[in-house]
């Protein structure tokens, strides 16, 4: 779960009018397939690792500017092995008087900005995000999380409802479909026993 202290933690780097290459940048490749479709991407800054304090998991992290903002990239793999990505997120920050751009299915803002990283021949990981199903919503103090499925991927949008120093955060998320269903279970049972949300 992509909380406000973990922004930096879990992006997922996006620029306006990048390019990338025809490498499949996607959950359940693998990652060096991923680090060198980044590398050939005109607008991605280099991946960075780390390593989760709370999971021990290792996470990639990429920045951009975008226009209204800025975007932070992260894949995470599936496990310590390092080798195949789990999931995909884009966290995008602009200033309040921007809220317009969410992730949403009928934003074309959002949609464009999804565009901007997943191009050619991603991008239909935004036309299946628009045209997917809309299928949970769970809340936690201010923010909104909501689940998609989609035909190839299953989704999540997050929302910050309130601004931070002026600033408004939100956030999307691709997971294998298989995963969609086990992530809105988690998501409901960390809700049980946490309003401030979860790893």
């Amino acid at each position: 779960m992509i909380h406000r202290n973990v922004i930096s933690v879990i992006g997922l780097t996006l620029a306006f009018l990048g390019t990338a290459s025809s490498a499949q940048a996607l959950p359940g490749q693998k990652i060096q397939t991923v680090l060198q479709w980044a590398q050939k991407h005109s607008l991605l800054s280099p991946f960075k690792r780390d390593i989760g304090e709370l999971s021990g998991l290792p996470f990639y992290t990429s920045e951009a500017k975008v226009k209204g903002g800025s975007i932070v990239f992260a894949m995470n793999p599936t496990d310590q092995t390092d080798i195949v990505v789990g999931e995909e997120a884009i966290a995008y920050r602009t200033q309040s008087n921007r809220a317009n751009a969410a992730f949403t299915r009928t934003n074309t803002e959002g949609l464009n900005l999804i565009r901007s990283i997943y191009t050619q021949p991603l991008a239909n990981v935004a036309n299946d995000f628009q045209q997917s199903k809309y299928v949970a919503r769970v809340e936690f103090n201010h923010v909104d999380l909501r689940f998609f499925q989609g035909k190839r991927f299953g989704y999540t949008t997050l929302e910050f409802k309130e601004p931070s120093q002026g600033e408004r955060f939100y956030h999307f998320k691709v997971i294998p479909l298989k995963d969609l269903n086990s992530a809105i279970l988690s998501e409901q049972q960390c809700r049980k026993q946490s309003a401030d949300g979860c790893e």
